[in-house]
């Protein structure tokens, strides 16, 4: 057999390269052996495809009449070599012993296609040099001479250094040594070989939520640690088993990782509150307390400490830092007088005083005998007025008796001014604030009118910026919207009767800077309701620099017993957004085409909490984010709940709340739940 060198060809137009090798069989039928190695136009090998293949020898030139044509498909092996022999294809053109080799010269052209077929649309075309005259002389077993391969490419590659000994060795290769066979190298396969030569050779994460959770911060080391981890443990250690540490489990372990790095609460309740103070010592103190105790101090036992309860304590506990008493009543009273001197004077009184003749103080009761003033008519009364008494006439049948400023006279007060303080805010952003009052008292008229005055300026009025609430006496409670960021503002309650119009005192509060606070997180409560999702650069309404994204309702806007349909019954109105900002167009579209058949897209629009009415029902990708955190807002329950998307004039899309899966369209005339979110 005469074998002609390996050679490497490359097609400009495909960008494939070939290593294609011949033979001729010697005193054999009239076959020439033809190999090549396959690349796609990405330089990667076309491993164990089949391959449709045109052989065609031409006579004279590179464009010479083509005097046989033969068609063969043929499979790769898992290096992307082909082999096939000239001759023994599905002839569709001459035949090979009809050629005369002595009319050379004669050229191969192949064709290639890819897939299989017979669209053949890589081609490459060369001469024949020894195979033909081999075939001709039908004499020689070998080459008198060598061939001097002048190819640079080849020339310059590793290919030029293999010999027939590697070929051989190559094709009987046997690995037999015990410590690669046993290695994981030894299972590495060729798909593993063409993955490695494909791999990335680098590669930015750009998924927010991966980004986002522990998995981002996985390294080398820990992928070993993990790779090396014990398969089972038992802990001897008498100390470990005895401690607290014993007890933590994977979900305690799971918790710890996913803690908040910081947290500033936010909620006015708690940061009024005892629980505010609580410090990590208070915490340990409290871990370490002692379960029971038995006094047996007889100074505590016999002091006023011995009677104090858990129930005194927590009035000690919650007792107000300070206090502005309002009550007018109170104020024009003997009781205002009583200081913390006089409270000691009277827990030291002696139990029996013998004051002077007709005033007995005996058991914490205080006798006047004989020391009365007398009246001069039946149905006169005496009051005190703090230094005297006083007499009251005697009234008028059916005449009421009644109290003006601490007075009691018969028949009615004359009006005052109503009773009113001023309550610092409960809440504040950049452009609103929650501010609030309290009337205590309407003054002897009804009052007509309250809220809360507010300015730039000290001591506003009502000719400066004001809110008006409905009621008589009670909590007054203002949402105060479009004001300056940054802004120091000056703010008092008021009320007003027939008499005229009363303030409380000047409280001030200031604005935070503008946009949201830069330390605002998943969880935190802002902007009426609960953050459930931060915009990422892929989303619409993402700020470089700034804080942006999805505020969720802290409650459903119905219950499982008034579930409500999607609304726009037949009515095919376009609400087709599903990613991340097309909530609020697909409610705004159903706003406009369905009239007062609003169904879950009413609960939304409808809905006002502290001052933000600009909810709206959440798309598909915008309900599956508030899924995702769905236990640090609270109050789902496990249904089905409406999204904004519709699919069609009679069906929208739900979002199964305890699976995370949006499952079919569903019918608009379903009842589902609702919940509201917006932006901020």
């Amino acid at each position: 057999m005469l074998n002609t060198k390996s050679l490497f060809v490359s097609l400009g137009l495909s960008f494939l390269f070939l290593i294609q090798s011949f033979s001729t069989f010697s005193q054999a039928p009239n076959l020439i052996s033809y190999q090549a190695i396959l690349r796609d136009s990405d330089n990667k090998l076309v491993l164990n495809t089949n391959v449709g293949v045109q052989i065609s020898i031409l006579e004279g030139s590179i464009t010479g009449n083509t005097v046989y044509q033969e068609i063969h498909n043929t499979l790769s092996n898992n290096n992307g070599l082909i082999s096939i022999k000239i001759g023994d294809g599905n002839t569709t053109l001459g035949t090979m012993e009809s050629i005369d080799w002595s009319n050379g010269p004669y050229f191969i052209k192949s064709e290639t296609d890819l897939e299989g077929g017979t669209n053949f649309t890589l081609s490459f075309t060369q001469q024949l040099l020894s195979v033909p005259f081999a075939l001709h002389a039908n004499t020689a077993d070998s080459l008198n001479y060598d061939i001097t391969e002048i190819d640079p490419v080849f020339n310059n590659s590793v290919a030029s250094g293999i010999t027939s000994s590697d070929t051989s060795n190559w094709n009987n290769k046997v690995e037999q040594d015990p410590i690669f066979l046993n290695s994981l190298a030894g299972s590495i396969s060729v798909s593993d070989t063409s993955y490695w030569n494909n791999k990335l050779d680098n590669y930015s994460e750009t998924d927010p939520i991966f980004s986002n959770s522990v998995a981002n911060n996985i390294t080398a080391s820990d992928t070993l640690n993990w790779n090396n981890k014990l398969d089972n443990f038992t802990e001897t250690d008498p100390i470990f088993s005895n401690s607290i540490a014993n007890s933590i489990t994977s979900t305690d372990t799971a918790y710890w990782n996913n803690k908040l790095g910081s947290f500033t609460e936010t909620d006015p309740i708690f940061s009024n509150s005892l629980a505010n103070s609580i410090t990590v010592v208070d915490t340990s103190y409290w871990n370490n307390k002692l379960d029971s105790f038995t006094e047996l101090d007889p100074l505590f036992s016999s002091s006023i400490a011995f009677y104090l309860s858990s129930s005194d304590t927590s009035f000690w506990n919650n007792k107000l830092d300070s206090f502005i008493e309002a009550d007018p009543i109170f104020n024009n009273s003997v009781a205002k007088k009583i200081d913390a001197s006089d409270t000691l004077k009277w827990n030291n009184k002696q139990n029996q005083l013998n004051v002077d003749s007709g005033l007995i103080l005996s058991n914490d009761t205080l006798k006047l005998e004989n020391r009365i003033k007398k009246g001069t008519s039946v149905g006169e009364m005496l009051f005190w007025d703090g230094n005297t008494w006083q007499a009251i006439a005697p009234g008028q049948h059916g005449q009421p008796l009644v109290f003006c400023n601490g007075v009691p006279r018969w028949g009615t007060c004359q009006a005052q001014l109503p009773s009113v303080i001023t309550i610092a805010e409960s809440f504040k952003t950049s452009s609103s604030a929650v501010l609030n009052g309290y009337a205590f008292h309407d003054g002897g008229s009804p009052i007509t009118a309250k809220g809360i005055v507010w300015g730039t300026s000290s001591s506003p009025t009502l000719n400066n910026s004001f809110s008006v609430e409905t009621g008589d006496t009670g909590s007054i409670s203002s949402t105060v919207l479009g004001i300056s960021a940054n802004t120091t503002y000056f703010f008092r309650a008021y009320a007003t009767n027939v008499v005229g119009t009363a303030y409380g005192q000047n409280l001030t509060f200031t604005t935070d800077s503008s946009g949201a606070p830069q330390n605002l997180a998943i969880g935190d409560a802002f902007g009426g309701g609960i953050v459930a999702y931060i915009f990422q650069p892929v989303d619409a309404g993402y700020v470089s620099g700034e804080i942006h994204g999805i505020i969720c309702a802290t409650a459903d806007e119905n219950t499982v017993n008034t579930r409500v349909g999607y609304g726009c019954d037949n009515i095919l109105v376009g609400a087709s957004g599903t990613a991340i900002g097309t909530g609020a167009t697909n409610t705004q579209a159903a706003v406009n085409n369905c009239g007062s058949n609003l169904g879950a897209f009413g609960l939304c629009v409808n809905k006002t909490t502290n001052g933000y009415s600009d909810w709206f029902l959440p798309s598909m990708d915008e309900l599956y984010k508030v899924y995702l955190v769905q236990n640090q807002i609270g109050g789902f329950t496990v249904r089905k709940y409406w999204t904004s998307t519709e699919a069609s004039g009679t069906l929208g899309r739900v979002l199964d709340m305890s699976t995370g899966s949006f499952g079919g369209a569903n019918p608009k005339g379903n009842p589902e739940m609702v919940r509201a979110i917006r932006e901020f």
